[in-house]
């Protein structure tokens, strides 16, 4: 014979959501405006389960950054992988496990260009600081192709921020900050070093 005795089961209780998949931009040129870059994202929401008493109200899963210094013709879609950026209370039921987001950079125009505009900001009272570097030369440059083509060295400038450097040896490569004033839709790839000398 079985003898039945009475057992509590707690059966976990999940809601469904569909949420929005975002992501922002990095290291641009401060005059960029990065809503004009033209992008197809492959995924652009997808449905998650969560347990509503940890997650009462989530409209968003945010993705990561673009670098926008890495964007080139030749390097125009970014993947994310979505297992890594989902909190593990979290659970996919979209079946989609990586968004694509591809940037539309048939119609921009490349060029480099060379600077001797470098200039240190920042700089604490009591130190002395020299650029070494007199030009920066084969600046990538990428963008709308009339912006490009007015663009020439003296349009843009090199910023060395002092905050940003801690070494207390008395010669350095430093990076520097490319701007471009004036110029919206014009960005600059990879990353530029000068000398200084710090007394």
């Amino acid at each position: 014979s079985c003898s039945h005795s009475n057992m509590d089961v707690t059966v976990p209780v999940f809601k469904t959501n569909e949420v929005t998949l975002g992501f922002d931009f990095i290291n641009y040129p401060e005059n960029l405006n990065v809503n004009k870059l033209k992008f197809k994202q492959s995924c652009a929401a997808i449905k998650i389960g969560c347990d509503p008493q940890k997650y009462s109200s989530i409209n968003e899963i945010f993705l990561g950054y673009v670098d926008v210094s890495h964007l080139t013709q030749e390097n125009n879609t970014i993947t994310f992988d979505l297992d890594s950026v989902l909190d593990k209370d979290l659970f996919n039921i979209s079946g989609v496990s990586e968004v694509e987001v591809s940037f539309d950079l048939a119609n921009m125009a490349e060029r480099t260009v060379s600077t001797n505009q470098i200039k240190i900001i920042n700089k604490p009272e009591k130190m002395e600081a020299k650029i070494l570097t007199e030009r920066i030369y084969d600046i990538r440059l990428i963008g709308n192709k009339k912006s490009i083509s007015q663009i020439q060295g003296r349009n843009i400038a090199a910023i060395v921020d002092m905050r940003d450097i801690k070494s207390e040896e008395s010669r350095i490569a430093v990076p520097v900050n490319i701007t471009i004033p004036g110029i919206d839709d014009v960005w600059v790839v990879g990353t530029y070093d000068v000398y200084l000398s710090i007394n």
